[in-house]
Formats: C-alpha cells, sequence, structure tokens
C-alpha cells in the first residue's frame, strides 16, 4: 500500500488576495456614490417684465423652470448642500418657509422624504426618488406676487 499524502492546507496569501479584490470591486461604486452632495434650495420665482439673471447655481434650469412654472424671475431664498454619506436629514429655513430633507441612498439613487412648511404649517409632503441629472421641481405655495419653488438636485 502506498501510503496516503497529508493534506496540504492552502496557502493564505492568495485567500487573502482574493478577499482584497473582491472588496475593491464592491467598494468602487460605493466610493463614487460617497462624493455625492444633494444641493436643496427655496426659491422665490415672480413675473418681472426686465428679469435680471438667475443666480448662477440655478442658471442650468432656468428654460425648464420656466417652462414648468411660467415665471422668468428667480431669488433664492436659502440653499444647502449635504454631502451623502448613506442617509442624512437637513433643515433649511427661508423668510417664513423651511424645508426639511430625509434622505436616503437606495443604490444609485435617493430616496426623499420632503416637507415644506409656511411657517409651523405644513404645506407640502411628498417622497420623491432622487437621480442624479434629473433634478426635482416641486411647486410651493403662493407668496407675495409669485410662488415658493423647491430644486434638489445631486451634484
Amino acid at each position: 500500500m502506498s501510503p496516503i499524502s497529508p493534506i496540504r492546507p492552502i496557502p493564505f496569501f492568495p485567500s487573502v488576495f482574493f478577499v482584497v479584490i473582491f472588496a475593491f470591486f464592491l467598494a468602487a461604486p460605493l466610493s463614487a456614490q460617497a462624493r455625492d452632495t444633494v444641493w436643496s434650495a427655496l426659491i422665490f420665482a415672480t413675473v418681472s417684465e426686465s428679469p435680471t439673471p438667475p443666480p448662477p447655481e440655478i442658471a442650468a434650469y432656468q428654460q425648464k423652470l420656466q417652462r414648468i412654472f411660467g415665471y422668468n424671475q428667480f431669488q433664492i431664498l436659502n440653499q444647502h448642500r449635504e454631502p451623502m454619506k448613506g442617509r442624512a436629514d437637513w433643515l433649511l429655513p427661508g423668510d417664513g418657509f423651511s424645508l426639511r430633507i430625509g434622505a436616503q441612498r437606495a443604490q444609485e439613487n435617493y430616496v426623499l422624504n420632503i416637507q415644506l412648511y409656511q411657517g409651523k404649517q405644513l404645506a407640502v409632503q411628498t417622497i420623491a426618488l432622487l437621480a442624479r441629472q434629473s433634478p426635482i421641481f416641486l411647486r410651493g405655495p403662493l407668496a407675495g406676487d409669485g410662488q415658493i419653488i423647491v430644486v434638489i438636485a445631486v451634484e
């Protein structure tokens, strides 16, 4: 009879190597998302005979805002940038209005719980899915000679 050769253990190094490579591929998409920043703004929109250029933060959205809401003058009441790390909550106060947002990552997008208050009264509440390259525009209450608009986008 031939002697039975002992079972050799699998070398430790290749196992660690494959775990490190696997972790790298899993972490790559997460690290890209970890750099996301969600920008939110309370905007006061009006109609003006001679509108001024919009603030730089909303210049890229001006035509879409005009087409959707019918206003040609946009003023930012307040804005906030929140670096996303999975889950975040923030409050954005404005002149008589405040915006509360709870955000949670959902794969490549963000699920938002949005609440717009007029004074202490809840005026608008909704849940929305925010994706890159697809900003959210919400019509808020009328105010003075214009309207409050909420803009939320991934930067």
